[in-house]
């Protein structure tokens, strides 16, 4: 650091602290409760951080929201972690949480994280690489993470999980990935890849919960084509009857991405253009 000693301490000993109390990750908040027990005014805890980041011991993520940068702290940040600072609320998921949960071997090459579509950052606004067709993609700490607009009633379906020491973030269960993969085929290119991994997976899967999570989604193209999906792969009559019965004017394409057409399958209100 390009600081007199005395400046550098002070760096050294709130970094350290902050580690200690908060991980790599922090918040202004967090720092400000630091140089508290410190003794650090707010104008020379502004001062402090400015000179960390000049220095390279942090980086700025977005306005009140920190990295350490190595060598102070040597093991890596959890990209999910890094997600969940960067947006909140948001819940991991899609190609990320299909890769967690071991559905997929392949290694997205982002984060994807959904998040209600009410919340719209600053950064997200202003950010060179923003998506305005409900995505938005952000850099930072040389990984990109593509955050994944949903409306509010859709944002459910998530458990919590420690993925270090310091962090625990919020991702999409089994069912509710799976159901992702119906409900936005898009994202994965095909419906065909929902259709082979629901196949795969079927034994893993509480179809009662996956059917009610469906129903409370309340899109009845997504009920449908998850229906016709689930007989096809030879689930029970339970889980079908209530997808069956959930009530519909008119047909929809079984795979969305796909172009118009097909023979109809008249007991599921659905256009097989498979």
């Amino acid at each position: 650091m390009v600081e007199s000693g005395y400046a550098q301490s002070q760096g050294m000993t709130l970094l350290n602290r902050l580690v200690e109390d908060a991980g790599p990750l922090f918040t202004m908040e967090q720092a400000q409760a630091a140089a508290q027990t410190l003794a650090l005014s707010p104008g020379r805890l502004r001062g402090v951080l400015s000179q960390l980041a000049e220095s390279g011991w942090i980086e700025r993520l977005k306005r009140g929201a920190y990295a350490v940068s190595a060598p102070l702290f040597n093991a890596e940040i959890h990209p999910y972690a890094i997600a969940a600072m960067l947006v909140s609320p948001c819940a991991i998921s899609h190609w990320s949480a299909l890769a967690h949960h071991g559905l997929t071997t392949q290694i997205p090459p982002m984060v994807q994280a959904a998040t209600p579509a009410s919340v719209v950052t600053p950064e997200m606004r202003q950010g060179a690489a923003y998506r305005p067709r409900g995505r938005a993609v952000w850099r930072a700490l040389g990984l990109e993470f593509e955050f994944i607009r949903v409306q509010p009633r859709h944002f459910f379906g998530f458990q919590e999980v420690w993925v270090s020491r310091w962090h625990r973030v919020t991702l999409t269960d089994l069912e509710r990935t799976v159901l992702d993969l119906f409900a936005m085929p898009q994202v994965f290119g095909t419906l065909q890849f929902g259709l082979e991994t629901l196949e795969a997976q079927l034994h893993r899967l509480d179809l009662d919960k996956l059917k009610d999570y469906a129903l409370r989604y309340d899109v009845g193209a997504l009920i449908k084509r998850l229906g016709w999906a689930l007989e096809t792969v030879g689930a029970p009559e339970s889980t079908l009857t209530p997808l069956h019965d959930y009530p519909l004017q008119s047909y929809s394409l079984l795979d969305p991405t796909g172009s118009f057409g097909g023979a109809a399958i008249t007991r599921w209100q659905l256009y097989n253009n498979l």
